[in-house]
């Protein structure tokens, strides 16, 4: 299972994955997944496909939770 979180000074925001996923936070406040990773061009393509020669598709399940924070008085 994957999770990522992010929390400012009165929510957190977490995703759970039910598989390894690709993350990243390019701004604050913001998380990216990658779900399908394709690429055709590049120094380093990626393209794997199915037997079929068509991109593979993966399904997955995600949990969001939000959730408020609590204060340390409470």
């Amino acid at each position: 299972m994957t999770s990522m979180r992010i929390e400012d000074d009165e929510m957190s925001f977490a995703v759970l994955t039910d598989r390894p996923q690709g993350v990243s936070s390019m701004t604050d406040g913001s998380i990216e997944i990658c779900l399908h990773r394709r690429t055709l061009k590049g120094s380093m393509p990626l393209n794997e496909t199915g037997d079929d020669g068509r991109g593979l598709v993966i399904t997955g399940r995600h949990y969001i939770l939000l959730n408020p924070l609590q204060s340390q008085s409470d």
